[in-house]
Order: C-alpha cells, then sequence, then structure tokens
C-alpha cells in the first residue's frame, strides 16, 4: 500500500470505471484526494480487503467494501475496465471480498 499504487489504481481502474455507476453525475470523476479519501482514509473503509483485477502488470479491475457495522461488510464498489469485461473479472474479486469476510 503505497501512493504510487494508488494511484495506479485510480489512473488503471477508477478513471476507467467511476463514470459507470449508476447514478453517476455525467461526466464526473473523482480526482485522486476524493478516489483516496472515498477507498482508503474513510473510518468505515476497508482498504485491508481492497481487491484488485490484474493482466500482467496492467491493473483491469477493482472491488471495494466498508465495515460500519462490526461484522458486516458492505460493497462500495466493484469496477472493471470496459476493455475486460464480461469476461467474469467482477464476480471474481467479489467472491474474493467475500472469501475475506467468511475468514475474518
Amino acid at each position: 500500500d503505497t501512493e504510487v499504487r494508488r494511484r495506479k489504481l485510480y489512473e488503471e481502474v477508477s478513471v476507467l470505471t467511476e463514470p459507470d455507476v449508476p447514478g453517476a453525475a455525467e461526466g464526473h470523476i473523482w480526482n485522486f484526494e476524493d478516489f483516496q479519501t472515498q477507498i482508503f482514509d474513510r473510518p468505515s473503509a476497508r482498504a485491508d480487503q481492497l481487491q484488485v483485477a490484474a493482466v500482467g502488470r496492467k491493473w483491469v479491475g477493482m472491488a471495494s467494501v466498508s465495515e460500519s457495522v462490526k461484522g458486516k461488510w458492505v460493497n462500495d464498489f466493484t469496477g472493471v475496465v470496459p476493455a475486460w469485461r464480461g469476461k467474469g473479472i467482477a464476480l471474481a474479486i467479489k467472491l474474493a471480498v467475500i472469501r475475506a469476510a467468511l475468514a475474518e
């Protein structure tokens, strides 16, 4: 967990997927500071359980969760870059989050 890796996740995944969130304002893209605040720095964020999908060195998807009530995880965001959609990546990273939650 470094700023360099957070920026990589922001640039390679968030910028390409956040506009597709249902209900998102058209054309809105978080800046890096908003991304960092929402995904990593919120008190309920479980950044330690963030799941990232990669193809080689390219990051193509992510799933983040929060825990506002002890033991109850909520999917905050799951996104896969357009070129990699339809290949089961979102399902795989959501299942990884579920496995982590069950293990805890």
